[in-house]
Protein backbone atom coordinates (compact mmCIF):
# COMPACT_ATOMS: atom_id res chain seq x y z
CA UNK A 1 0.00 0.00 0.00
CA UNK A 2 1.69 3.42 -1.27
CA UNK A 3 0.44 6.50 1.08
CA UNK A 4 0.74 9.87 -0.74
CA UNK A 5 1.42 13.05 1.83
CA UNK A 6 0.02 16.65 0.21
CA UNK A 7 0.99 19.81 1.31
CA UNK A 8 -0.66 23.22 1.21
CA UNK A 9 -0.14 26.66 2.00
CA UNK A 10 -3.90 27.30 2.11
CA UNK A 11 -5.72 28.00 5.39
CA UNK A 12 -7.36 24.95 6.66
CA UNK A 13 -10.45 23.76 6.27
CA UNK A 14 -12.62 23.07 9.40
CA UNK A 15 -14.83 20.18 9.38
CA UNK A 16 -18.21 20.93 11.51
CA UNK A 17 -19.65 18.04 13.24
CA UNK A 18 -23.44 18.24 12.69
CA UNK A 19 -23.76 19.90 16.00
CA UNK A 20 -21.81 23.21 15.16
CA UNK A 21 -23.72 23.14 11.68
CA UNK A 22 -26.89 23.32 13.29
CA UNK A 23 -25.55 26.57 15.17
CA UNK A 24 -24.30 27.88 12.35
CA UNK A 25 -27.73 27.36 10.49
CA UNK A 26 -29.39 28.80 13.56
CA UNK A 27 -27.23 32.00 13.73
CA UNK A 28 -27.71 32.72 10.51
CA UNK A 29 -31.71 32.67 10.72
CA UNK A 30 -31.38 34.68 14.20
CA UNK A 31 -29.88 37.35 12.34
CA UNK A 32 -32.18 37.24 9.25
CA UNK A 33 -34.80 37.48 11.47
CA UNK A 34 -33.02 40.39 13.55
CA UNK A 35 -32.28 42.29 10.45
CA UNK A 36 -36.09 42.42 9.76
CA UNK A 37 -37.09 43.31 13.37
CA UNK A 38 -34.82 45.80 13.38
CA UNK A 39 -36.06 47.41 10.24
CA UNK A 40 -39.74 47.26 11.89
CA UNK A 41 -38.75 48.45 14.79
CA UNK A 42 -36.75 51.77 12.72
CA UNK A 43 -40.06 52.64 10.86
CA UNK A 44 -42.29 52.06 13.91
CA UNK A 45 -39.85 54.74 15.97
CA UNK A 46 -39.93 56.92 13.14
CA UNK A 47 -43.66 57.12 13.21
CA UNK A 48 -43.44 57.51 17.01
CA UNK A 49 -40.71 60.38 16.47
CA UNK A 50 -43.15 62.26 13.49
CA UNK A 51 -45.88 62.69 15.91
CA UNK A 52 -43.05 65.39 18.19
CA UNK A 53 -41.52 65.57 21.04
CA UNK A 54 -43.65 64.32 24.31
CA UNK A 55 -44.53 61.18 26.27
CA UNK A 56 -46.51 58.32 24.40
CA UNK A 57 -48.16 55.92 26.58
CA UNK A 58 -49.10 52.49 25.31
CA UNK A 59 -51.10 49.83 27.34
CA UNK A 60 -48.02 48.11 29.01
CA UNK A 61 -44.85 50.52 27.27
CA UNK A 62 -44.29 53.99 27.03
CA UNK A 63 -42.25 55.65 24.67
CA UNK A 64 -40.53 59.44 25.54
CA UNK A 65 -39.29 61.54 22.64
CA UNK A 66 -37.23 64.45 23.12
CA UNK A 67 -37.08 67.79 20.81
CA UNK A 68 -34.41 68.14 18.47
CA UNK A 69 -32.34 70.60 19.96
CA UNK A 70 -29.18 72.31 19.19
CA UNK A 71 -26.00 72.34 21.07
CA UNK A 72 -22.12 73.81 21.13
CA UNK A 73 -19.19 71.60 20.70
CA UNK A 74 -15.73 72.35 21.15
CA UNK A 75 -13.03 70.32 18.82
CA UNK A 76 -10.64 70.22 21.93
CA UNK A 77 -8.43 68.49 18.89
CA UNK A 78 -7.84 71.72 17.56
CA UNK A 79 -7.09 73.59 20.81
CA UNK A 80 -5.05 70.80 21.80
CA UNK A 81 -2.58 71.96 19.01
CA UNK A 82 -2.54 75.01 21.01
CA UNK A 83 -1.42 74.73 24.39
CA UNK A 84 -2.39 77.88 26.03
CA UNK A 85 -5.82 78.44 23.84
CA UNK A 86 -7.35 82.24 24.81
CA UNK A 87 -11.30 82.40 24.64
CA UNK A 88 -11.43 83.71 21.06
CA UNK A 89 -9.37 80.17 19.93
CA UNK A 90 -12.01 78.01 21.54
CA UNK A 91 -14.41 80.48 20.22
CA UNK A 92 -13.40 80.06 16.41
CA UNK A 93 -13.28 75.95 17.49
CA UNK A 94 -16.63 75.77 18.80
CA UNK A 95 -19.56 74.74 16.29
CA UNK A 96 -23.18 74.40 16.58
CA UNK A 97 -24.63 70.74 16.08
CA UNK A 98 -27.93 69.95 16.09
CA UNK A 99 -29.08 66.86 17.97
CA UNK A 100 -31.59 64.11 16.36
CA UNK A 101 -34.96 63.33 17.95
CA UNK A 102 -34.29 60.94 20.42
CA UNK A 103 -37.05 57.84 21.41
CA UNK A 104 -36.52 55.69 24.99
CA UNK A 105 -38.85 53.11 25.80
CA UNK A 106 -39.28 51.55 28.98
CA UNK A 107 -42.18 49.19 30.58
CA UNK A 108 -44.79 51.21 32.42
CA UNK A 109 -44.29 50.94 36.66
CA UNK A 110 -46.64 48.46 37.63
CA UNK A 111 -47.45 47.05 34.34
CA UNK A 112 -45.12 44.28 34.31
Amino acid sequence: MTTTTHTTTAAPVIGLNPSIDLLVDELGQLEDQAAALKAQIDTIKTTIKAQGAGRYLGSRWQSLVTAESESDRINWEAVAMHFQPSRQLLTAHTKTVVNVPRITTTLQKGKA
